[in-house]
């Protein structure tokens, strides 16, 4: 039940951050800045020959500015062809292989492939490449948050500079490609050097989630305790301190205060929702309890935590009514379509009027 927890907050604590490209602001002329833009509008329509060309004339017109080259890359991966975005990045590394940035580069196409280890190949590459002082404001853009290619490549070359700069940025790219490889240990230390050289809320909380996941419970509630000091107002940091709180003997009055808070800046998401719920019902209060599942499992019906936790709600209740006794039998059914609306329509009958 904890570990499908974590993994639902690490969703919500953005730590995914790989998957990137460049965004670049400072453009050498007006010129070239209007073939830039029309070459990223002929991707957008998927006109990839078209685009391809236009950003290997600003290439040639403007380098060492990386921008056309991380737009030929983006036109493959835009069009899924990965193995050309490599062997782009492969000639490129012949006539420059001190270029850190290159290397960033082959590890995020590698890692938006879903090939993990040669990301993280590609990363330590980086940090052997990176040159203290030159290269402190390294950067790549990312993510996109689109499962389209398309939609993906025009973010990652035009969108929100959502990475951070430096060591931080590859720690962060490590600590991520690490977690998706299922390398706890990897990632908490990849996160704790990043936290090192930058120890803001999110990071804090990031570097909570996984010492929670690695077993250290006592410096993960640290860790989340730092994240609030830094902002109070970190909804994240607030439930998941909650959630850790009541599972290792912390003080439950004050565990629920935390996600009371968490609830209302995540503005009552089913995670929220649900950790105030599981507070309620070790407290004992099971009818609040299932008020809170219940709207947990409203948003996410397919999610069997929630579900595991109504069920647990309803077995302590007095309310020995048929239309109670039918929603436990279908709560230990199989978690499918049919029956999830089955459940849903139940708790609508025991719903106050």
């Amino acid at each position: 039940m904890l570990k499908v927890r974590q993994m639902n907050r690490l969703a919500s604590v953005n730590l995914l951050v790989l998957l990137c490209c460049a965004s670049f602001a400072n453009a050498q002329s007006s010129v070239e800045d209007a073939l830039f833009q029309s070459s990223v509008t002929s991707l957008s329509q998927k006109q990839f020959a078209v685009a391809d060309s236009g950003f290997k004339t600003l290439q040639e017109l403007e380098s060492p500015n990386p921008r056309g080259l991380m737009g030929r890359l983006q036109v493959r991966m835009a069009a899924k062809d990965v193995e050309g975005a490599i062997r782009l990045l492969q000639d490129e590394l012949a006539k420059d292989p001190s270029n850190a940035l290159l290397y960033m580069a082959m590890g995020d196409i590698a890692a938006r492939a879903g090939r993990f280890d040669l990301a993280l190949a590609q990363y330590q590459e980086t940090l052997g490449k990176m040159k203290p002082g030159a290269d402190d404001n390294l950067f790549l853009n990312g993510p996109g948050a689109s499962a389209d290619p398309v939609e993906q490549a025009v973010h990652i070359l035009v969108g929100t500079e959502d990475t951070p700069r430096g060591l931080e940025g590859v720690y962060r790219r490590i600590a991520e490609v690490s977690l998706r490889k299922g390398d706890v240990k990897t990632s908490l230390a990849a996160t704790t050097k990043m936290t090192a050289i930058h120890a803001t809320g999110p990071n804090l909380t990031n570097l909570a989630v996984l010492l929670e996941m690695d077993g250290q419970k006592d410096s993960a509630a640290k860790a989340y305790k730092a994240a609030l000091l830094a902002n109070p107002n970190n909804g994240v940091a607030l439930n998941n301190l909650a959630f850790l709180m009541s599972e290792n003997g912390g003080d439950l009055d004050e565990a629920l205060a935390y996600a009371k808070q968490g609830e209302v800046l995540l503005k009552g998401a089913s995670e929220a929702a649900d950790t105030v719920g599981w507070i309620y019902l070790k407290k004992g209060n099971t009818d609040i309890a299932i008020t809170k599942f219940a709207q947990a499992f409203r948003v996410s019906p397919a999610n069997k935590s929630y579900r595991d936790h109504l069920s647990q709600a309803f077995a302590k209740t007095s309310n020995g009514s048929p239309a109670v006794e039918a929603l436990q039998e279908a709560l230990k059914s199989q978690n499918n379509a049919e029956n999830q609306k089955k459940i849903l329509e139940l708790l609508d009958r025991l719903s106050p009027k």
